[in-house]
């Protein structure tokens, strides 16, 4: 009766604490890749048009999710799904670990599990971890219907979990799927004999009834899939897309040993290089035969050197590097403390199966962050599972132990949630970003190119990952590259503003920036290469503080001299994030208020000569920030200011 009575208030406590941990997480502020998530959001809430879709996620569930979004088009219907199915899978696992373990030690696990995954679900997440975790739920839900541990409604709402996290990322689920068999196989050998299972026959009776349904939807969904991704267009955009996941997210060959393929394409080493760092948004250059050439050049770790010592570092190092590996090391240790014979098997099983998977996409050069929480979350509910009653002697201790280690990562885990924000991202009604950067894009004609490693923080910072922006964003907003690159739905969106070649428009149209601090001399080094060699590169003009929208110029030539009053200061070298090779100069100019453009002709004692756009500061002011990558800037040159006005172009009568 005590021990009843005892189990009662663990778990009114527990509960309550995981509980009202829930509830503020609806308050934390959370950001995502700038390309993964946040895409999916304005694509799924139709931003870039009726054929908006990712093949990540299993096209009958971005059909649903679209569907709705048509609906109720004031909400951002991604986020709140992905935020309701998150919140739905932790209570499932806390639910599952309550009815298998005592109120201690399902407390201890519940807050171990939120403490390793919660920042990478809700807080700086990606879909890889939302379908993981959905998966893994849905497993440990059907697990427990099997066993006779929890009822009908179990079952079914684990049998959805699990097909949501297929229908996110397949793999995900399938990579999931030897931990699911496993801890049903554990089960029933640990219980095979025990009055429990008596019922042996309604322990398969519900795992096949189950495994044959899940395993009906999941093929209805890949047939859907499969027919979808065959479709003219989506078939082109899917083997792009795959071609672009090989150059960016795996190790290719060196330039040595790639260009005798490349080079008959037309592709230089400075392509290669673009490939492997999103810049592709060219679509002359980047066709489809060029990208596939380039995902071909693919290659896995070095099979006869490195490879041993690299799996034996990372099997050594993984349990103080990976947390999803140092929470299954204690959870193990708890097995290891309370368990038997069959038990210690069961997490051999499971550590071996991880660090062989694991292995394996070290093999393949594909071992990420994201993969390697997916595997140890598959361990860390099987050794859940295999925590066995606390003993009576030192039970009081190790259940005060346990409560006190979950309380402690849960409030670590709350400490990492803030500051806490209002949850008022879920709705699309007008909402203005904080960040200038982000408005000032949208204040003319202009078309502005991101890059996605680095101008994409700009956005990110913005609106953070549940906000989404205007209708009007991707009319002036785009990206040199990304996995959308390709789409039709993309294809269709540039063709509308005349924007089908975004890298050469750089080159070709005045109302082209590009905002990208990483790498512009690569940008500027590819147009030079295949559609002007003189083009120069200069500060356009100024989104925010630090973030410069960056102009490539053609050679200009007047169509009348004009004598106009300006000045120049000297040149100066740049500081920050445009050094080196980055020069700076201020000057002033009468009578151009009204000029749709300024530039300032560049020309060296050797003959030499560039043009540079100039960023208008206000009251006659400009700037010149220039990059000069083709004569020593130490030279004295010789200046002419030249401007655009009534579609006409001018140049100053006399030189400074």
């Amino acid at each position: 009766m005590e021990t009843r009575v005892q189990d009662k208030w663990w778990k009114a406590l527990c509960g309550a604490g995981l509980l009202t941990f829930f509830a503020l997480s609806f308050f934390c502020d959370p950001h995502s890749e700038p390309d993964d998530d946040w895409t999916y959001s304005y694509l799924i809430a139709g931003r870039m048009g009726p054929l908006g879709t990712n093949h990540y996620m299993n096209p009958a569930l971005v059909g649903g999710l679209k569907a709705i979004s048509r609906v109720l088009p004031w909400v951002n219907v991604y986020e709140v799904f992905r935020v309701t199915l998150v919140m739905a899978a932790f209570a499932a696992l806390c639910l599952c670990l309550f009815r298998i373990l005592q109120p201690p030690c399902a407390f201890a696990m519940s807050a171990l599990l939120v403490f390793v995954y919660w920042k990478d679900t809700m807080l700086t997440y990606n879909f890889t971890f939302t379908a993981g975790l959905c998966a893994a739920a849905g497993a440990l839900l059907l697990c427990c219907y099997a066993t006779e541990k929890m009822h009908a409604a179990a079952g079914i709402c684990g049998a959805l979990l699990w097909l949501v996290g297929f229908a996110w990322r397949w793999e995900t689920a399938i990579l999931l799927l030897p931990y699911a068999c496993l801890l049903m196989a554990a089960h029933w050998m640990q219980h095979r004999q025990s009055a429990a299972l008596t019922a042996g026959k309604r322990f398969w009776k519900r795992l096949l009834a189950c495994a044959a349904a899940v395993t009906v939807c999941m093929a209805a969904a890949a047939a859907y899939g499969e027919w979808f991704w065959t479709q003219p267009g989506w078939n082109e955009y899917l083997r792009f897309d795959d071609a672009r996941s090989a150059a960016v997210d795996f190790t290719l060959a060196p330039w040595e040993e790639a260009k005798k393929e490349l080079e008959p394409l037309g592709v230089t080493k400075n392509d290669y290089w673009c490939a492997q760092n999103w810049i592709i948004a060219d679509t002359e250059v980047f066709d489809l035969q060029t990208m596939e050439a380039i995902g071909e050049q693919k290659v896995t770790v070095d099979r006869a050197e490195g490879f041993g010592g690299q799996a034996l570092q990372y099997i050594l190092r993984s349990p103080l590097k990976i947390r999803g590996c140092a929470a299954f090391v204690l959870a193990a240790l708890l097995v290891a403390f309370t368990g038997g014979l069959w038990q210690w098997l069961t997490i051999l099983c499971a550590a071996g199966g991880s660090y062989a998977i694991s292995l394996y996409f070290l093999w393949q050069g594909r071992l990420i962050d994201r993969v390697e929480a997916v595997i140890w979350l598959g361990a860390i509910c099987v050794a859940a599972t295999q925590i066995r009653p606390l003993r009576r002697r030192g039970k009081r201790v190790a259940a005060a132990a346990c409560g006190a280690g979950g309380a402690l990562l849960l409030a670590v885990t709350g400490w990492r949630m803030l500051p806490l924000t209002t949850p008022n991202g879920l709705l699309l009604a007008e909402y203005e970003p904080s960040d200038p950067a982000a408005l000032a894009t949208m204040e003319d004609d202009s078309y502005y190119l991101w890059d996605v490693l680095a101008g994409g923080t700009a956005w990110k910072n913005a609106y953070g990952n549940v906000h989404l922006p205007a209708k009007e964003f991707l009319e002036h907003n785009g990206w040199l590259g990304g996995w959308t690159e390709g789409s039709p739905a993309l294809a269709q969106l540039r063709k509308k503003l005349g924007m089908e070649n975004p890298i050469r428009a750089l080159a070709e149209k005045e109302n082209v920036y590009m905002v990208n601090d990483r790498c512009p001399d690569k940008v500027l080094l590819f147009i030079q290469e295949h559609y002007e060699p003189q083009a120069a590169l200069s500060v356009g003009r100024q989104l925010g503080e630090n973030v410069w929208a960056l102009k490539f110029t053609s050679p200009l030539k007047a169509q009348e001299v004009m004598p106009v009053e300006w000045e120049l200061g000297g040149l100066t070298a740049a500081e920050g994030a445009l050094a080196p090779n980055w020069y700076t100069l201020v000057g002033s100019a009468e009578g151009l208020e009204q000029a749709q453009a300024i530039w300032l002709r560049v020309q060296s004692p050797g003959g030499g000569s560039r043009c540079y756009r100039l960023a208008e500061q206000g009251g006659g002011k400009f700037l010149a920030g220039m990059y000069f990558d083709w004569t020593n800037p130490e030279e004295d040159f010789q200046y002419t200011l030249m401007w655009q006005k009534d579609g006409r172009i001018y140049e100053s009568a006399d030189k400074k």
